[in-house]
């Protein structure tokens, strides 16, 4: 089965609404350049089902 990434969302900062962007950079070790947790301990990146939201 081949999945499809449909939107990608980041923060800014802490308690700032997350936004759509066209791309993404992403750092190994780092995180997601431009959000919130980019280069924090918490370097996560959250996937969900389009069913699920």
């Amino acid at each position: 089965m081949k999945e499809t990434v449909l939107s990608i969302h980041t923060a800014p900062g802490r308690r700032l609404p997350t936004r759509s962007v066209p791309q993404v950079v992403a750092e190994a070790g780092a995180g997601l350049v431009g959000d919130r947790y980019h280069g924090s301990r918490h370097r996560h990146v959250t996937i969900q089902a389009i069913e699920a939201l």
